[in-house]
């Protein structure tokens, strides 16, 4: 190597370790190989530029422990994050704190509410039209104390109040209502579900749950009342699953249920009537006291069920029995009592649903 300048060795070619470099040492000159150099190089500490490590394993960050050295911070569990420890603390790995580590309002979108307002105890949430979710105390109330829920108002008077009238046709669906918990409560005296077709002045509906004092018994009644006050007991079912009218109307079909057919050509002419009650008018011909019979065809029917007859009109007197019944049909046949003019009586019948197990 040719004699350099100190500025020039950042230019020369590279070392190859067999040449020399003169340092002068107490004004003399003393060449030292290059490859006596190596062993006396010691690492270089941040103070010099360097890093101070001499090693790494991956994934490690360096960050500043002291105001003159670097230390490494070594990679830790898949989905932690780096947590800065503040002004003057070495950093950390963690998991975000969803309360200490979080800015800002999390959207809707993102699982969030929102918004930022603080909810009153009591008041319901639920989505609002633009995206945030809001509260509202005013038409939803829950009471934990007094076990109330109010729908429309905020002063139930009851367990469950709805102080708004529901469309028609709105399904209602209720919880159980019971003195214990667990998976099957008792029914409490006289626990009531009322319902108000418009509101308490007018026309009122309840079921209620009835556990008789001093007896095993348990029965499930169905009120109405004309004024909302006070309703009055119309049907009941029992424990043992009994199904009593207890009111003065009457039990069957209602209105939409039933319907008419008319016999033609003859009195053994079959009629078609798929309706579980209605009114058959007989062929105009005289009265015979010989027995005829004719088929109703009626889907409602099944072979288990029980049909009742009976004469709504006509001249002479007649006799109705009911002499077959299959899946889809049945016979009826009639006589007169010995009547002989010639009319069009009219049977009504009723199909009564029965099994045989």
């Amino acid at each position: 190597m040719a004699n350099s300048k100190i500025s020039a060795l950042t230019s020369a070619t590279t070392v190859a370790g067999t040449e020399v470099l003169p340092i002068v040492q107490s004004s003399a000159t003393v060449k030292v190989a290059i490859s006596d150099l190596n062993p006396g190089l010691s690492t270089i500490t941040a103070a010099k530029g360097g890093t101070g490590q001499t090693s790494y394993a991956v994934g490690d960050l360096l960050y500043a422990d002291t105001t003159t050295t670097l230390a490494k911070l070594a990679d830790v569990a898949t989905g932690n994050a780096l947590i800065s420890g503040g002004v003057g603390v070495a950093p950390s790995y963690g998991k975000i704190g969803l309360t200490t580590h979080v800015s800002g309002t999390l959207p809707v979108a993102n699982g969030g509410t929102g918004t930022t307002t603080a909810f009153t105890t009591g008041s319901v949430v639920f989505a609002g039209a633009s995206g945030v979710y809001s509260q509202n105390n005013a038409n939803f109330f829950w009471d934990n104390t007094n076990i109330e829920l109010g729908i429309g108002t905020s002063s139930p008077s009851a367990t469950m109040h709805a102080s708004a009238p529901l469309a028609a046709g709105t399904i209602v669906n209720v919880g159980m209502f019971g003195q214990n918990s667990g998976s099957n409560p008792t029914v409490g005296q006289g626990a009531r579900i009322t319902l108000s077709a418009t509101n308490n002045t007018t026309r009122c509906t309840a079921i209620e749950g009835v556990h008789e004092s001093g007896t095993n018994a348990h029965y499930l009644a169905f009120l109405t009342s004309a004024n909302g006050t006070n309703p009055a007991e119309r049907l009941r079912i029992t424990s043992a699953g009994n199904v009593i009218v207890t009111g003065v109307g009457g039990l069957g079909y209602g209105t939409g249920s039933g319907g008419t057919v008319t016999q033609g050509t003859s009195r053994t002419t079959g009629v078609t009537l798929n309706k579980t009650n209605g009114a058959i008018t007989l062929f105009t011909a005289a009265g015979s006291i010989t027995a005829t019979t004719f088929t109703v065809t009626n889907s409602t029917v099944a072979a288990t069920d029980t049909i009742i007859l009976s004469q709504k009109s006509g001249t002479n007197l007649y006799m109705l029995f009911v002499t077959a019944v299959a899946a889809g049909s049945f016979n009826i046949t009639f006589l007169t009592t010995g009547g002989v003019a010639s009319d069009a009586p009219v049977i009504n019948f009723a199909v009564i649903k029965a099994v045989i197990a």
